[in-house]
């Protein structure tokens, strides 16, 4: 869209000073242009998650005077598309990652595209919500996860099923890598000791806890 040996961008530059509505030459050669604009779903999402841009076609289509209510619509049906798998099947890591690695350029662009999504489809939180949300998810799981960890390393490191145990974490850091966040599980066969896990590791993070428990594990152990 910023290809000066293109002539939609000519006409949307003269869009600027000179009203297409009162300009029926203007506005036709827009709307010709327009009608040949073809965006796939993956374009989309480059151009509105990825990487967004005001220079994109994606942005042109819904803010600028292309004139082309088919090629509008189509294009905030795609995006809505996307919104509502991440809302009923959820954000992945990678996912969070994108957002979180926008420029404060694109965080304006992403956060006007996705405003204009929210508006037409009179939804209710705002995506950014969203992403917040999962991204709190993450951390809160992932903090479970290694406190779990944490918890068998420093006090079942003997137990016979400890070698299960920490691979069934494993695989559980891994889901949360690979996997929508909200899908991912403790597993059932440490569900039990999760909350254990959480307040133990609280004590295992004071040294004068760890001395008295080797202490008297040693104790014990004679």
């Amino acid at each position: 869209m910023e290809d000066q040996t293109n002539p939609l961008y000519h006409l949307l530059q003269l869009s600027k000073t000179i009203d297409p509505t009162n300009n029926p030459l203007l506005r036709d050669l827009i709307t010709a242009c327009a009608k040949l604009i073809r965006l796939n779903n993956e374009e989309i999402r480059y151009e509105s998650f990825t990487h967004p841009s005001k220079k994109s076609c994606t942005y042109a289509v819904l803010f600028d005077r292309l004139n082309d209510i088919s090629l509008f619509q189509g294009t905030l049906n795609q995006l809505d598309c996307f919104w509502n798998s991440w809302s009923h099947i959820g954000l992945t890591r990678d996912d969070i990652d994108k957002w979180k690695g926008h420029t404060s350029e694109e965080q304006i662009v992403f956060n006007k595209i996705w405003e204009k999504v929210r508006i037409h489809f009179r939804k209710g939180e705002t995506v950014d919500t969203l992403f917040k949300q999962a991204d709190q998810e993450y951390s809160e799981k992932t903090i479970v996860q290694q406190s779990m960890v944490s918890a068998l390393r420093f006090y079942c490191d003997k137990a016979v099923d400890y070698s299960r145990a920490m691979n069934s974490l494993r695989d559980m850091l891994r889901e949360l890598d690979e996997k929508p966040i909200r899908s991912v599980k403790t597993p059932k066969d440490l569900q039990d000791i999760q909350s254990i896990a959480l307040k133990l590791n609280l004590f295992s993070e004071s040294q004068v806890w760890i001395n008295y428990y080797k202490e008297n594990s040693f104790k014990i152990g004679k």
